[in-house]
C-alpha cells in the first residue's frame, strides 16, 4: 500500500495568529505534524509514502521525516 501526505500549503492562518515556522513543520507533542502524518501512514501498513510539499520546504521536511521509504 502506498501513502500520500499533500503538505504544500502556506499556513496563512496560523502565520495570522503568530506562527512562523510552515504548517507542515509545526511542533506536535515534539514532533513535526509532516513526520507524524507519515508514521501514521506506516503504522496503517504504506510500504511507500510521498510528501507533496513546496519546493522551498522539501529539504526541511526531508529533515524532519528521516525515513527513506518516504518520498518527497
Amino acid at each position: 500500500m502506498r501513502g500520500l501526505v499533500l503538505a504544500g500549503g502556506e499556513g496563512s492562518r496560523l502565520a495570522a495568529t503568530g506562527v512562523v515556522v510552515p504548517k507542515a513543520l509545526v511542533p506536535i507533542g515534539g514532533r513535526a505534524q509532516v513526520a507524524r502524518m507519515v508514521a501514521a501512514c506506516r503504522r496503517v501498513g504504506c510500504d511507500t509514502v510521498t510528501c507533496a510539499v513546496r519546493e522551498d520546504l522539501a529539504p526541511a521536511v526531508v529533515d524532519a521525516i528521516a525515513d527513506p521509504a518516504v518520498q518527497v
